[in-house]
């Protein structure tokens, strides 16, 4: 073996390859907002609807979650919060989830035709909530809506109905009385 055929590290330009790793690093930042990442933050929104069917009121709010979860304790608590407004009591009717977890490869095909692609989805029952990891640039997409309806008196007149009362007559077995007389007796 030569010592002209052997690989020598010194041969290596390094700042070359350093320059190489600099500029792909600084191409890939422009992409890193199109990786999806864990969800910190969701927005809330509470659509209070009153007994006309109008919208009477909307409110917002921000809430930090760990894990893409949405505890069921905390759930039940932001519900107990903001079942009364405006000195009303509402009914908690409907939970929509909005999950807008779109992969990358996607995104162009969801800009030609956004109809193949749902992100809603209707909480059937109060439970633990999990979203799923979303491009970050798109991440203050997901959201939690409350539907609340204003909790209604009913007036409802009461009907009695009353039975005719019905005379009974009382029919007793009579025994018959044994009238009292004179008996003589006979030996």
């Amino acid at each position: 073996m030569e010592l002209d055929d052997e690989f020598v590290l010194d041969d290596i330009d390094l700042k070359t390859d350093e320059d190489w790793l600099v500029k792909y690093v600084k191409e890939e930042e422009l992409f890193d907002k199109f990786y999806k990442e864990k969800i910190k933050n969701i927005k809330l929104y509470f659509f209070y609807i009153d007994k006309h069917r109008e919208i009477i009121k909307v409110l917002k709010k921000n809430l930090d979650i760990s894990n893409n979860i949405l505890q069921k304790e905390e759930l039940i608590n932001i519900v107990n919060k903001n079942r009364k407004i405006l000195n009303k009591k509402f009914i908690l009717t409907q939970i929509l989830k909005y999950n807008f977890n779109i992969k990358n490869n996607d995104i162009n095909k969801f800009l030609i035709n956004n109809d193949n692609f749902t992100f809603l989805k209707k909480i059937n029952e109060i439970d633990k909530i999990y979203w799923e990891d979303t491009i970050s640039l798109f991440q203050s997409l997901n959201s939690l809506y409350f539907i609340f309806f204003e909790k209604r008196k009913y007036n409802t007149k009461k009907i009695q109905l009353r039975r005719k009362k019905v005379k009974t007559k009382k029919i007793f077995n009579k025994e018959i009385k044994v009238k009292k007389t004179n008996i003589i007796e006979i030996d």
